[in-house]
């Protein structure tokens, strides 16, 4: 009997396609020797794009599609931090509550659906967590300017050294249930709700700062910077292929989105994507940029709650 291997995404009807995509490049690359079980976790997701998906599956990989209850979001209050300054969806906290959701596991990966998976998945897998919570890489975007490094440290609490980006995520999901991450993090959001430009990324730096590990940056390689050999690429904040020629790894993109049943949709989307559109990219970007210098400055951060002595890591 093959060992199963439990890869979960968070998605809404706008990733579907992307999500097709990475699940194509993973299926193509993925050893033979286990089996796949792919955890879609969504709000809102429509029957067309589930049928789609679904059609993916094939003797290694299955993919199963898990409805978050309706009364999800009141467990955040009235928290309203929105995805680095963009539209708010709660799929970026669904990674934290995997664990929880499903205790049959005790170890898993979780994936942003913005990624492609050149590499072999069963080798990040395959990492020795000791007694870690997770296993991630650096967030290359933030290592790549003062301002962001200052942001990370002064906002999480963490050093820039420690600070991982959350798009990619080996889990001790037992470790999670252990420790009670969950009830902790729920603890700190509804209590304090500190201000982040990264909610899920920062809350999870912040908490788990002692139960971390970091790991080759090949297994999460963004635009912001060139990696050898990447064996997983994520194309993170505005520079994506689907909208923008000439992106750091855009055509690894498009090699693996030809095989998509969503190909024809992704083209138009990148054909049609508007001046407009980019002005707005741009404008979210320069918002960004305001924020993380005023954040750590005016706001009530998960740095400060620790310096005040409020119990934040765990």
């Amino acid at each position: 009997m093959q060992k199963v291997i439990p890869i979960f995404y968070g998605i809404d009807d706008y990733y579907a396609p992307l999500l097709s995509v990475s699940l194509g490049s993973m299926i193509k690359n993925a050893s033979k020797d286990y089996h796949y079980q792919i955890v879609i976790l969504y709000q809102k997701l429509s029957n067309e794009n589930q049928k789609k998906i679904k059609a993916l599956e094939n003797d290694n990989f299955s993919i199963s599609f898990e409805a978050i209850d309706q009364n999800f979001k009141e467990r955040f209050g009235n928290d309203n931090n929105s995805l680095r300054c963009d539209y708010f969806t709660l799929t970026i906290y669904y990674r934290l509550f995997i664990a929880d959701m499903f205790p049959q596991y005790d170890k898993g990966i979780y994936l942003d659906a913005d990624t492609v998976v050149p590499g072999d998945i069963s080798k990040l897998y395959q990492i020795d967590l000791k007694d870690n919570l997770v296993a991630g890489c650096s967030d290359t975007f933030v290592e790549s300017d003062p301002v962001l490094i200052n942001y990370a440290e002064k906002c999480s609490g963490v050093p820039v050294e420690t600070y991982i980006n959350s798009g990619v995520l080996l889990m001790n999901l037992k470790k999670f249930r252990d420790l009670k991450f969950t009830k902790h993090f729920l603890n700190i959001l509804n209590t304090y709700h500190p201000k982040t430009v990264a909610p899920d990324q920062d809350y999870l730096n912040a908490i788990a700062n002692n139960h971390v590990l970091k790991i080759s940056q090949n297994w999460n390689a963004m635009p912001a910077k060139k990696e050898e050999n990447p064996q997983i690429i994520h194309y993170n904040l505005y520079l994506k292929p689907w909208h923008y020629e000439d992106v750091l790894y855009g055509n690894v993109f498009w090699d693996y989105a030809k095989d998509s049943n969503y190909y024809d949709e992704l083209v138009n989307i990148q054909k049609n994507y508007s001046d407009e559109e980019k002005q707005s990219d741009q404008k979210k970007m320069d918002t960004l940029m305001e924020q993380v210098q005023e954040i750590p400055a005016k706001e009530l951060t998960l740095y400060k709650l620790n310096q005040e002595g409020k119990k934040i890591r765990i």
